[in-house]
């Protein structure tokens, strides 16, 4: 085989992949919007005890909003514990925690870094120390509907023993690219967890809003290492045969960067870890989901290796729109496309047509469909992002995303989208 025919035929089966892989989620995603699958009710009528984690590195400044709101939760007082990691601060954040009134557990580690590093020192503390049937995990910036303990409790008494929960929005106007962010979340919240969840596939932890047994914790979520621990314990669950639970109507509000710039620093963290999670462990995942021909398996298979699927379809739009526009010949072997324009396009409109029905279910305001461009905008940069995770996999720096948007839970609620 001469080295044009070799490019031909690898042209043909990337295509084809890309094609299939295209139409599958969209399958997934339109059969997932409706509701097919109902609310289990809880088996018993208990108070589980919760221990609220909150990793937090320099976080002064917004840590007391999120602990003050913590202890309005809808939920008896005694069953849950809120436990701040000062992990490496150099501010006053281990300070403003306790007068907040939190349980302040300070950590020095210059050598392990980072969130990962931070969690397994706490995971360890409470299996040691505490009475809980399990733990909960939050970020320092957050905020959290007042439903959220009654919700997550109610959803492990009927037989779930990991769920995550609605990520929100914070800050969705202040910047083109918060309302970037808020568009994706609203959409990913329905297409992607609550539909799948409803198909009876994993959801997928998102580092923040989460909850799991005390047993998990024990056996899975110790030694987590990638920049990415959440999908690293998704994936490790799901080779369990544990699937991830979803929560709808419990919601966490995750303050988002202002810049394209420190958007792209984080999200250049999240795809380094998502590559190194995908080289680890995408193999296993594939094997186990055609040894045991499991739809869902196959599902936690695509999604670990999305940063390959990010890459395959942006060169898929490139070579695109370079082959329509010239001849492109290898070895003088000429590649093309060789799948008819009609199927990309009907893939690419349908693709842009169920967020807009999510939109709608989400009850989002219609003014807001106008930041549907910066989304488009903000989609694009995540090529590049995985371009440049990819060679720098091995780079395990963390790089903290400075959080400053103090605001309380009835702030928030009275911010008019």
């Amino acid at each position: 085989m001469s080295g044009g025919e070799f490019w031909y035929y690898l042209a043909l089966v990337v295509q084809v992949l890309v094609a299939l892989l295209g139409g599958y989620y969209v399958f997934v995603y339109t059969v997932g919007l409706l509701p097919w699958r109902r609310e289990k009710k809880a088996e018993e009528d208990r108070f589980l005890r919760f221990a609220i984690l909150i990793p937090a590195h320099n976080e002064q400044d917004v840590i007391d909003k999120l602990i003050t709101n913590l202890k309005k939760l809808d939920y008896p007082d005694d069953f849950y514990k809120i436990i701040v990691i000062a992990d490496n601060c150099t501010d006053s954040t281990a300070q403003v925690a306790r007068e907040s009134g939190a349980i302040v557990w300070e950590r020095r580690d210059p050598l392990k870094r980072g969130k990962q590093y931070a969690l397994d020192w706490a995971f360890r503390k409470v299996l040691k120390e505490g009475n809980f049937d399990a733990v909960c995990v939050f970020d320092a910036d957050n905020l959290v509907s007042l439903n959220f303990l009654r919700k997550v409790n109610e959803k492990l008494l009927s037989g779930e023993k990991v769920v995550q929960c609605y990520l929100d929005t914070k800050n969705p106007l202040d910047t083109w690219i918060t309302k970037a962010y808020a568009l994706g979340y609203w959409i990913s919240n329905r297409v992607f967890q609550l539909a799948r969840w409803r198909l009876g596939f994993s959801a997928v932890l998102g580092g923040t809003g989460f909850s799991l047994r005390r047993d998990l914790v024990e056996k899975y979520a110790l030694g987590l290492t990638s920049l990415t621990e959440d999908l690293e314990l998704t994936v490790k669950l799901n080779l369990k045969g544990i699937k991830v639970g979803w929560i709808h109507d419990a919601k966490v509000y995750d303050e988002k960067p202002l810049t394209l710039k420190d958007s792209w620093y984080q999200r250049l963290r999240w795809m380094r870890g998502h590559w190194d999670v995908a080289l680890r462990y995408g193999f296993a995942l594939l094997k186990k989901a055609i040894l045991e021909g499991k739809l869902h398996m196959f599902d936690m298979f695509f999604y670990a290796i999305s940063p390959l699927r990010i890459l395959l379809g942006g060169t898929i739009i490139f070579f695109l729109v370079l082959s329509s526009v010239s001849d492109i010949s290898v070895g003088g072997v000429q590649i093309k496309g060789f799948l008819p324009f009609w199927l990309w396009l009907s893939i690419s409109v349908w693709i842009w047509f169920y967020p807009l029905v999510a939109l709608i279910q989400e009850k989002v305001p219609l003014r807001l469909f106008s930041h549907l461009f910066y989304l488009v905008i903000w989609s694009l940069t995540w090529i590049p992002v995985v371009i440049q995770a990819l060679i720098s996999v091995r780079v395990r720096s963390w790089s903290h995303t400075r959080h400053t948007r103090s605001l309380t839970l009835e702030e928030l609620s009275q911010l008019k989208l």
